[in-house]
């Protein structure tokens, strides 16, 4: 039976762990900076920015569109949440054709907050031309949420307490 000297340690135990939830949130996401490159990459597979919109401008040349297009399969395949977006519109980019760019993506994660990038020597231009392109979609969000963050929260909360 749980009294009142395990409530008392209980509150003193999460205010203690609400007051550092900053810090443990950040080294969750330290520790999963592969995964949450790998959501940048497949919204850009999937031809979204960062706000879920798709990627604008489209291609001007129908010759290259179609390239793209046809290239489609092979680009599927290397997306690993294939439910995140329907298929990706044609002509839409999906800033692929090396790979270079994507596989420069990192995601540089802390407690003050998680900042995205790619070492790729055209992210510059890339990002001028088509803007707000790194960064998490709510889609995204949700889906590191569900597949980890959550349950990982919820053990840090409740590990260690008296509950009957």
């Amino acid at each position: 039976m749980i009294d009142l000297g395990d409530i008392y340690n209980n509150v003193i135990t999460l205010s203690k762990r609400l007051n550092n939830t900053d810090k443990a949130v950040g080294e969750y996401l330290e520790a999963n900076d592969g995964t949450l490159s790998q959501l940048v990459r497949d919204q850009l597979l999937f031809g979204r920015d960062a706000n879920s919109n798709e990627i604008k401008p489209t291609y001007r040349n129908k010759e290259y569109a179609d390239f793209k297009q046809s290239m489609e399969p092979n680009y599927h395949s290397l997306i690993i949440n294939k439910n995140m977006f329907a298929s990706r519109a044609y002509g839409t980019p999906n800033l692929f054709l090396t790979g270079d760019f994507q596989r420069g993506i990192r995601v540089d994660a802390s407690g003050k907050g998680v900042l995205v990038s790619s070492s790729d020597e055209k992210s510059s231009m890339l990002l001028g031309k088509y803007g707000d392109i790194l960064g998490f979609t709510n889609e995204s969000i949700g889906i590191f949420w569900n597949n980890g963050l959550s349950d990982y929260l919820y053990n840090y909360f409740m590990n260690g307490l008296q509950l009957y």
